[in-house]
């Protein structure tokens, strides 16, 4: 990835037109995009961007129920434009309950990192 609009024959040493507010989103999705190709409950759901990421996100509720930690993980994204895939939800209901609370806890993580809290 190179910073926008900078020719290849540009001098080095010439000023990154990269700001900061630029290089850290870029450092941040890059995160989110490693987090969502490893984590198990996320490689079922297979989330896509719909729109551009917006916040800010609020931390998932704790719950002993799997249907309401799948329900605050699916608005977890949908918070921020992003949106599952069709999924089998027989796959994500086999999960264990922590596994799908860890993964609500991280992609949390990852967007506050993006969009704030």
């Amino acid at each position: 990835m190179k910073a926008p609009d900078l020719e290849d024959d540009e001098e080095k040493g010439s000023e990154p037109r990269w700001s900061e507010a630029a290089l850290e989103f870029a450092y941040n999705w890059q995160e989110l995009q490693k987090f969502i190709d490893r984590d198990p409950v996320l490689q079922i759901l297979r989330p896509r961007q719909i729109g551009t990421p917006k916040g800010p996100v609020a931390a998932p509720t704790a719950s002993e129920n799997k249907l309401d930690l799948v329900k605050g993980l699916l608005s977890l994204l949908k918070e921020t434009g992003l949106v599952a895939s069709p999924f089998d939800a027989d796959e994500l209901f086999d999960l264990d309950m922590e596994v799908i609370q860890s993964s609500a806890e991280g992609l949390f993580g990852k967007l506050k990192s993006l969009v704030g809290e």
